[in-house]
């Protein structure tokens, strides 16, 4: 954890899911909040000290979503044809 310029700190959550589907193809999708005011959508920044509040009124807001997702990585001994991946 590194704070930004100003010594402050802001807050994401962030997912990565993993998932196989009917042919077995590996997936990776994700998303990731960002902690912000709900008036300005401006992102909250806050001292790094321990057991800091940051307050009421705050609320995690989608930032990127899907973006993340791939194409799948298949096992060879699948019986169909897939489409190329995109490089």
């Amino acid at each position: 954890m590194k704070p930004g310029a100003n010594g402050k700190l802001e807050a994401f959550i962030v997912c990565c899911i993993r998932y196989r589907d009917q042919f077995g193809c590996l997936y990776h999708t994700g998303f990731m909040y960002w902690l912000v005011d709900p008036q300005t959508h401006y992102p909250i920044e806050f001292n790094a000290i321990p057991d800091s509040k940051v307050g009421f009124g705050k609320k995690f807001e989608l930032w990127h979503s899907g973006q993340f997702v791939d194409q799948g990585t298949c096992p060879d001994f699948l019986p169909i044809a897939l489409p190329p991946k995109a490089k």
